[in-house]
């Protein structure tokens, strides 16, 4: 059983977190670090927004898109996978964040093609696994064997 739940401020996320929330009877905190990339809040065509999610995915070290590279949203995201880690009592827990956020991190320890990842991801979609070997352990509309073959152990 999930020892804690946060999630992302965002409302989506939080929405989706005070569910699961309900369900498992967690009481529900939310942290600022797993938002969303932050990009622009303009309404792009869905070949646009492709293209430029593409972009930032191709690009992992330099700001492509938005205010941060996928390197860096990656490794925001693992500081909070850590950070949540981090108390002696917790021995797992669920975090809840975004699309693009997830596949950032899930590229520091799944040699992937983030397309095919963000391509292939159902929606709610989780990956749960074991730290620190970063083996998957369950996951809901995500393809694992994109993973399994992949897997670098962290």
């Amino acid at each position: 059983m999930p020892a804690s739940l946060t999630s992302s401020t965002e409302p989506k996320a939080v929405q989706t977190a005070e569910l699961i929330a309900r369900c498992l009877g967690l009481e529900l905190s939310t942290r600022d670090g797993l938002r969303e990339h932050r990009r622009p809040g303009e309404f792009l065509s869905r070949a646009d927004f492709h293209s430029n999610v593409r972009t930032f995915f191709e690009n992992p070290t330099r700001v492509v898109y938005g205010q941060e590279s996928c390197d860096d949203l990656g490794l925001r995201i693992e500081n909070e996978v850590v950070l949540a880690l981090s108390h002696g009592h917790l021995r797992n827990a669920i975090l809840v964040t975004h699309g693009t956020a997830m596949r950032s991190f899930i590229m520091r320890h799944w040699k992937v093609d983030p397309i095919e990842v963000w391509e292939s991801l159902g929606l709610p979609a989780y990956l749960a696994f074991t730290v620190p070997t970063f083996d998957i352990v369950a996951s809901g509309n995500v393809d694992e064997s994109l993973f399994r073959m992949t897997h670098t152990g962290a």
